[in-house]
């Protein structure tokens, strides 16, 4: 998943850059990174129960039908009652940690691209505050986060002397996209109910796959990141 290239100068700004730390000093992503690499792996092992619970959408297509969840019978229905229960308790804890990962990831955005402009890096074109904020962005929040997340991790290759070629940015985004779509699917009132299980359970299946990809992003974007710091191939560093 992660292709470097030959030994690569990386590109400088001729000054610093107004959007660089003060002291022109880069901050530590570990605080943020090592909390986020927790609950990614907390949110995924979820999101994965989550869908393991909607698979039950293959057995019966009606899992989510109104007339089907009012007419269970705890008797004969035990079984269908125990997925939808599964399914209702990992999805609202799935709602509340997706939250807190979201407080996470666009600190760790914010602090990862000011770091590449106080190193005076001309990767990055996205500035710091819009890198976390065009995660709420209407129709924005569909590319720009993948854009900044990109220069982030294309520039701190750089920074270590290579030339980027992994596609990991692409794969988390695309297992996002992927998600969020079967998502918009699950709120059409008029989808039938056994549409909107599939959907359900693509949803969550790709969620968790997202949140892996991302930890795995945000891990090597920590190390990238450190070591640099460790090196002092920045002077802007010392």
């Amino acid at each position: 998943m992660t292709s470097l290239s030959e030994p690569y100068t990386p590109r400088r700004m001729a000054g610093p850059s107004p959007y660089s730390y003060p002291d022109r000093q880069c901050r530590p992503l570990r605080p943020f990174a090592a909390p986020l690499g927790v609950l990614l792996i907390i949110h995924a092992v979820i999101c994965f129960i989550s869908a393991i619970a909607a698979s039950y959408i293959f057995v019966d297509p009606a899992m989510f039908a109104d007339e089907r969840m009012e007419s269970a019978d705890p008797d004969t229905d035990a079984v269908y009652l125990i997925f939808l229960s599964a399914f209702s308790l990992t999805a609202l804890a799935e709602r509340v940690l997706f939250f807190i990962c979201v407080f996470f990831v666009c600190r760790f955005t914010f602090r990862a691209m000011k770091n590449l402009y106080t190193v005076g890096s001309m990767t990055p074109e996205v500035t710091p505050s819009m890198s976390a904020a065009w995660y709420f962005v209407p129709f924005a929040m569909w590319v720009m986060p993948s854009v900044a997340m990109s220069q982030i991790h294309e520039g701190s290759v750089e920074e270590n002397g290579r030339q980027n070629q992994s596609k990991l940015v692409s794969y988390w985004w695309g297992a996002w996209l992927v998600a969020q779509a079967a998502s918009v699917v699950t709120n059409l009132s008029f989808a039938p109910a056994d549409i909107m299980g599939y959907a359900v359970f693509i949803a969550m299946l790709f969620l968790g796959i997202a949140a892996l990809l991302l930890r795995v992003l945000v891990l090597r974007i920590t190390q990238l990141q450190d070591v640099l710091m460790l090196t002092g191939k920045a002077a802007t560093f010392d």
